[in-house]
């Protein structure tokens, strides 16, 4: 079991607190100053946010009035957590992040070790850094690394025993039970064993969530990659909802690739042992920030309140936040209704950023909660909650209509499934089949991109990708393939399910605006007159309209959205690597691991194109950081150069 830091030479750089904060660095023997710019302010079991909440949108949907009138923080949310300890293990003396807050629901609902010890405290630091990425607060940061929930509260259950080893119970049913009677309906685990099948644990969690459709369970999938096959023995569980990690950039931080939308490569690939799609959902769990547990040492000089960890358990506890965040939504539409762990899976997955080369058996995507929720509450996103079900050779039929083709469509059919004897070589019990039929006469299985346009006979997820959908009318039907449990005499049994269908909003990056014309990466232009624009800058509505070049563009019928984040720093450098040029903080205790360069952009030095040349160290830089792909654009890096010596430092 495993738990899944009097000058004369040349180029050397001065740091130094003047009444008038600049910044100086020497030279070839000048002294250049840096005048801060008001234009971008504002079979062992292992343990398996700031970047994080914005690659996933959630930074998007916790501002108030940008998609939801008075935004989504997880308020009124429980979720549950199983993991080493909290830091100190008293809640009078708990890290600031994970303090309640006057009037509103304890943070803390729970604290408790499963283990017998007489404090749950955390010397691991893992529970802690989960507890705080799913619903810290950023109080010791001003909130810059709040959690994806930050309304949210916690039950926490300690599985750390005496000898610092996780321990959960024998029988999954004592971890479950407890949080679900609390009215937790989310339980995070970011710890896991054993061999890629269908075992013991994964019977558990089917049996327990089967008992109880609305508990979403979610599982780290593993630290075991990139080989194939990899997953936890709990991540096989059909019905939770297994997570693995993609790639959070900090380049300065972490070497090697820093496209967001690819897998970490220490990241557990499926697929199941059966075959079954997992890990079904991926998102950032590389070098995320989050609360430091005042039991162990921190890695970030400038930020002592946090720490920077990385594993498919920050990835399940960042999917936890947002499922937090989905249920709240939900929960407040006007046909609330209880919602089942099913539909939560359904939405997530069918909104999810879609790998290169489409979804695998590898997963359907990465989590994008801003396009998830701005679909839902533009309505070009629909779903079912079906609780009656479904019996044997029964169907159901849904339809949309497809006005634009250059959104992808997708349907996302899910359900919670009989388990079945672990070591069972076919694990699916209750099989449901997705049918799409395309205006143009053809017509898509559930998981066709598996490579055989068939009945899936294998998992109880399935899912329609359409990249390029044909305009017109489109007819989802569910039916019931083989449907069996316990019932009365002459009852028949019935599977109930979830479904969801239709087309997120177009994403794009703005390349260039002016007064009357956005210019945008895909291609597309509009006039920004012309259109209802929604525009977040840095957790704010920017009320002036004005558009950055490199902001995120999420684009519907009715409106445009968009997304930007701009960095003001002093005392930068560049690094230059085989694949690209990196900017970051040169004093230690302002470093958080830098941004990669978008391709082909330009930096300018006092307003002048820099070309091949290196940017002198120490800088003072602004730019445009797109939250998804995290790189920054319209790069301006500012220095006035003068001669002279310094008399006394």
């Amino acid at each position: 079991m495993r738990f899944l830091a009097s000058v004369r030479v040349k180029a050397v750089t001065v740091f130094l607190a003047l009444t008038v904060c600049l910044t100086l660095i020497v030279i070839s023997g000048s002294l250049a100053v840096f005048p801060t710019s008001q234009e971008h302010k504002a079979n062992q079991v292992s343990f398996l946010n700031d970047r994080a909440r914005d690659i996933i949108g959630a930074a998007a949907v916790n501002a108030p009035g940008f998609i939801v009138p008075d935004g989504l923080s997880g308020e009124g949310q429980i979720v549950a957590i199983a993991d080493s300890g909290l830091d100190s293990g008293r809640l009078a003396d708990m890290h600031p992040d994970l303090q309640g807050i006057t009037g509103k629901m304890p943070k803390i609902m729970s604290l408790v070790s499963l283990t017998g010890r007489d404090v749950p405290e955390d010397p691991d630091g893992h529970g802690t850094h989960m507890a705080a990425t799913i619903a810290g607060t950023g109080a010791a940061s001003n909130g810059q690394f709040r959690g994806v929930a930050p309304g949210a509260s916690i039950y926490f259950q300690s599985i750390l025993n005496g000898d610092g080893k996780p321990e959960p119970p024998d029988d999954l049913t004592d971890l479950f039970r407890p949080a679900y009677i609390a009215g937790a309906r989310i339980h995070v685990n970011g710890w896991g064993s054993g061999p890629d099948n269908y075992g013991e644990a994964a019977y558990e969690v089917d049996d327990f969530v089967y008992s109880h459709p609305d508990f979403l369970v979610t599982f780290g999938a593993g630290n075991s990659g990139p080989a194939q096959g990899t997953i936890t023995t709990e991540a096989n569980s059909k019905n939770a909802l297994s997570v693995g990690s993609s790639i959070l950039p900090r380049p300065a931080f972490v070497p090697g690739s820093d496209v967001t939308t690819a897998p970490a490569g220490f990241s557990s690939r499926g697929p199941a042992g059966d075959g079954r799609i997992k890990p079904e959902l991926l998102a950032p769990g590389s070098a995320v920030i989050s609360a430091r547990s005042s039991l162990i040492e921190g890695n970030l000089q400038g930020f002592p309140s946090y720490t920077r960890m990385q594993g498919t358990s920050m990835a399940a506890a960042v999917v936890g936040g947002s499922a937090a965040l989905l249920r709240e939504y939900l929960e407040k539409s006007p046909n609330k209704h209880t919602t089942s762990a099913a539909l939560i899976k359904a939405l997530l997955s069918n909104g999810a950023r879609t790998l290169t080369g489409g979804p695998s058996s590898e997963g359907f995507g990465i989590v994008e909660l801003a396009g998830t929720v701005i679909a839902l509450r533009e309505g070009t996103f629909q779903y079912a909650d079906e609780w009656e079900g479904l019996s044997q050779g029964n169907t159901k039929t849904y339809s949309f209509h497809v006005a634009d083709g250059t959104a992808p469509f997708k349907a996302t059919l899910a359900w919670t499934d009989l388990p079945v004897e672990p070591g069972s070589a076919k694990n699916l019990v209750n099989d449901l089949d997705l049918i799409v039929e395309a205006p143009d006469g053809k017509s898509y299985y559930g998981n066709h991109f598996l490579g055989s346009n068939t009945a899936d006979r294998t998992n109880n997820i399935e899912q329609v990708y359409l990249p390029s959908p044909v305009p017109g009318d489109y007819t989802i039907r569910v039916s019931g393939q083989s449907v069996q449990g316990k019932t009365a005499p002459g009852v028949s049994a019935v599977q109930d399910f979830a479904l969801a269908w239709g087309q997120s909003p177009v994403g794009s990056v703005v390349e260039e605006s002016s007064g009357t014309l956005v210019k945008l990466s895909n291609g597309q232009e509009f006039d920004p007159n012309k259109m209802d624009i929604k525009n977040l800058v840095n957790d704010s509505i920017e009320n002036n309209q004005q558009i950055y070049n490199g902001a995120q563009v999420f684009q519907t019928e009715r409106r445009v959205y968009l997304a930007a984040r701009l960095w003001l720093a002093t005392g930068v450098r560049m690094l230059k690597i085989p694949d690209g040029t990196i900017l970051t903080e040169i004093n230690p205790s302002a470093r958080l691991g830098g941004y990669s360069l978008a391709p082909d952009e330009n930096v300018l030095l006092n307003n002048n194109p820099i070309g091949k040349v290196d940017l002198p160290p120490g800088v003072e830089v602004n730019a445009v950081i797109n939250p998804l792909d995290q790189r920054i654009r319209q790069v301006h890096a500012d220095y006035v150069e003068l001669d002279g010596v310094i008399a006394a430092l």
